[in-house]
């Protein structure tokens, strides 16, 4: 099967861009849903779950990461800024923060 892109609107009027490769035939989905109105970029076919990335209609954004990850920058400063303050946390692993 060769890569394509597909638009469509489901059953549930989730609005999105369905990629999928022609190697291993992975999929991944853009768009919006419409059940909690947020814009997502997710793996898989459904644009309801497995979310990498979402932004609320408030511009909220979560990132998830499945596995091991980084978020980095190859020059200059990472800024990480919260009009909160900011919370960082593990799960049952020691959290370093190095400076």
């Amino acid at each position: 099967m060769p890569s394509s892109i597909q638009r469509k609107v489901d059953s549930d009027n989730d609005a999105f861009d369905l990629f999928t490769t022609n190697t291993n035939s992975k999929t991944f989905t853009i768009g919006v849903d419409d059940s909690d109105q947020t814009y997502k970029i997710s793996t898989g076919s459904n644009i309801a779950t497995n979310n990498a990335l979402t932004i609320s209609d408030t511009r909220a954004i979560s990132l998830t990461g499945a596995a091991a990850s980084s978020f980095s920058t190859s020059s200059g400063a990472l800024t990480l800024q919260g009009a909160g303050g900011i919370n960082i946390a593990s799960s049952g692993v020691m959290t370093t923060v190095k400076g």
